[in-house]
């Protein structure tokens, strides 16, 4: 575990390093900003087994998004945007699972550190693009809500053993400018690796996910 921190801890220094090269080597044409964002997302967690009893999870959830940015503007409209932060995701299913007379609901929680970047491009007061980011899951954890028959919820307990330690994702990003120093984002992230840690498969298991989140950001510099 600690090796992978360094891992990741690694991959994030060189992300948010990358603007700060290309505007030492172009400072005349070029303006480097500073900035944060908070938000939240909606996250879609599908489940493949060859057990019946395991489901999708993808009934709406909103989960808190934070992350600190620097973006490069050249001169020529186009942006390098990389940004480090904390997400949460995973996915909640409808709670529509009857288990003898006991409905129940479940959730998995994807606690991460992410790091990655965009290729952006301005058209008016709008920015569009394609990423990429990476994923250090610091936990795992799900829990049940059970209704009718039970007689209390369980409390959220560790589900690492089922989940890779990280993952890769491709997105997109549409950004809207307020002004100079606020900005509204919107961007849709789709997993490129599963998700499942194959070492702990006792069947065939695939787990991957989609997310979407909004994001207000705000620009010191």
């Amino acid at each position: 575990m600690i090796e992978n921190n360094k891992h990741a801890l690694l991959i994030g220094i060189l992300l948010l390093a990358l603007p700060l090269s290309s505007f030492g080597q172009n400072s005349s044409s070029s303006l480097l900003n500073f900035g944060i964002a908070l938000g939240g997302g909606y996250n879609q967690l599908f489940m493949q087994a060859d057990s019946p009893g395991m489901h999708d999870r993808t009934a709406f959830s909103l989960m808190p998004s934070a992350r600190m940015y620097l973006q490069l503007n050249t001169s020529i409209g186009f942006a390098i945007h990389t940004f480090a932060g904390y997400n949460e995701f995973g996915g909640k299913d409808s709670g529509d699972y009857p288990a003898g007379d006991v409905k129940f609901s479940s959730q998995v929680k994807i606690q991460a550190l992410e790091f990655g970047m965009f290729g952006l491009y301005r058209f008016a007061d709008f920015r569009f693009g394609l990423g990429t980011k990476y994923n250090h899951h610091l936990s795992i954890s799900d829990r049940y809500d059970y209704f009718i028959s039970a007689s209390a919820d369980w409390d959220w307990r560790n589900y690492d053993v089922f989940f890779a330690n990280s993952s890769i994702d491709a997105g997109l990003r549409g950004e809207y400018i307020l002004n100079k120093k606020i900005s509204i984002g919107a961007e849709s992230w789709f997993g490129l690796t599963d998700l499942h840690k194959e070492s702990q498969a006792a069947q065939s298991m695939s787990f991957r996910q989609n997310h979407f989140r909004l994001l207000i950001g705000y620009q010191f510099k």
